[in-house]
């Protein structure tokens, strides 16, 4: 039986130093010394925890000190071995990293210096043997965050078109598309002009949707159409107007995955990334 006779807070962090960065999440980032402040008042102030700490007390197999707390990170980002990691050190914190493998970086399997000062040059993900390193503190602990921490389609509805930004508002467009590149989204500014008129439809975290496969053959004329209409000021309604031409509805044409394609993808997300943080981190991997 779980007890809740005393809270544990748990705070949860995501990137440092890249608040700056054209990018569609900046504001999941904060300044490198706004985050040492709040991690020097507490150190000063609590006793934290991991994961397994916690499990351990809430299963009444573990005593905590009453200002215990738990601090997380989600992501994986490159941030939290180049700026994050130096200052836990410093003031001798523990906290949990959550990652995604599908984000990891693979071509690069030594660690990475702080060799410039640029938001550029700290953008990124984690590759395994900066996670090794951190590890081997005693002070960082990586679970997983799943598989794929995308978006997918969840209805036949158009809410958007891709556009060509420099760093775009659905990247998730991309990474469903260009799997391998997912680590380097955040510096790879290569011209993907091709995507530019996608249409968006609704969409949701991918660990919470019945996915929707839109109607490939009607995607590629509406996406014809967009990128020689649009952008205008009547984009949506033209586009509309477009799809019940060439296919008599407002909606999209398509097929949602049904209930048992959709808990396979689901235990795929889990046990994956499971298996694979493991495997290159030689350790058990518990907590999602």
């Amino acid at each position: 039986m779980l007890r809740n006779n005393q809270i544990v807070p748990a705070v949860m962090f995501h990137s440092v130093g890249l608040e700056t960065l054209p990018w569609t999440w900046s504001h999941i980032s904060e300044p490198i010394e706004l985050f040492e402040s709040k991690i020097k008042l507490i150190a000063e102030n609590f006793n934290t925890v991991f994961w397994n700490d916690l499990y351990q007390y809430m299963n009444n197999e573990l005593e905590l000190p009453e200002n215990s707390i738990l601090l997380t990170f989600d992501d994986g980002y490159l941030d939290n071995w180049l700026l994050v990691y130096p200052i836990i050190k410093k003031y001798g914190v523990k906290i949990t990293i959550f990652v995604n493998p599908e984000f990891v970086d693979n071509n690069n399997e030594t660690c990475r210096t702080l060799n410039s000062q640029s938001v550029e040059g700290i953008a990124g993900f984690l590759n395994w043997q900066e996670m090794r390193e951190m590890e081997k503190s005693g002070l960082v602990d990586i679970q997983s965050h799943a598989m794929s921490h995308t978006w997918f389609f969840s209805g036949p509805s158009i809410v958007d078109f891709y556009n060509h930004d420099r760093i775009e508002k659905y990247p998730w467009i991309r990474w469903n598309t260009e799997q391998d590149q997912k680590a380097f989204y955040l510096t790879d500014f290569a011209d993907r002009s091709h995507y530019f008129g996608s249409i968006v439809l609704e969409h949701k975290k991918s660990l919470t949707v019945k996915r929707f496969f839109p109607d490939e053959e009607i995607m590629m004329k509406l996406k014809g159409f967009i990128v020689n209409n649009a952008p205008n000021a009547d984009w949506h309604r033209d586009t509309l107007k477009f799809l019940q031409q060439i296919s008599a509805s407002k909606t999209i044409p398509g097929v949602y995955e049904t209930d048992a394609e959709q808990q396979e993808r689901f235990y795929y997300e889990l046990s994956a990334s499971k298996k694979i943080i493991e495997q290159n981190l030689h350790k058990s991997v518990d907590f999602l």
